[in-house]
């Protein structure tokens, strides 16, 4: 399953170099499309001694932009927690296993002033057991600088329905193509 997500990443990313596009009167083309990378940290609420506590994991992002207007843009947006936990679940309070979850989302971006882009997604996370399907908030900063790159913070909140939920922080770094 990670293989099949990994060639559609890829795909998406490389359809964008082949891509054609007609140059206008402007010197600078538009640039539709961005990728970003994005180390981050996970907190999920998990299982030690019979407690509950919150964990920090080490998370990776591979986001995939399309900008419809300079504003608003559609995204595919993937997310891997680096480490397997155990979590119980919200309905009948029974001990679920994690093993290293890649999470998929497709997006709603829209850019507001001074940089700040509220995101809406609904996916699915996969694991080597389960899938779990998905709801998530989440809050970009970025700060354009030189020939289409972009360096940021994001914080996310991923809604597990009916079986967890965790939070991300992260910085990334965009390239708009």
């Amino acid at each position: 399953m990670i293989r099949t997500i990994l060639i559609l990443i890829f795909s998406l990313t490389a359809s964008t170099g082949f891509s054609q596009e007609t140059e206008g009167n402007s010197e600078e083309k538009e640039r539709r499309h961005r990728i970003t990378f994005m180390p981050s940290h996970t907190y999920v609420k998990v299982d030690v001694d019979n407690k509950q506590k919150w964990k920090s994991f080490a998370s990776y992002g591979l986001n995939y932009d399309y900008w419809i207007k300079e504003n608003i843009a559609i995204g595919l947006h993937t997310d891997l927690v680096g480490a397997s936990f155990a979590v119980t679940r919200f309905d009948d309070k029974q001990i679920l296993e994690r093993k290293r979850p890649v999470a998929v989302i497709g997006v709603f971006l829209y850019k507001l002033k001074f940089g700040l882009t509220p995101v809406v997604g609904l996916g699915v996370e996969i694991d080597d057991e389960d899938q779990l399907a998905l709801l998530q908030l989440g809050l970009e900063y970025g700060v354009e600088f030189g020939k289409g790159w972009e360096v940021g913070a994001n914080a996310t909140f991923d809604a597990k329905v009916e079986v967890y939920d965790s939070i991300t922080f992260g910085l990334s770094l965009s390239k708009k193509l």
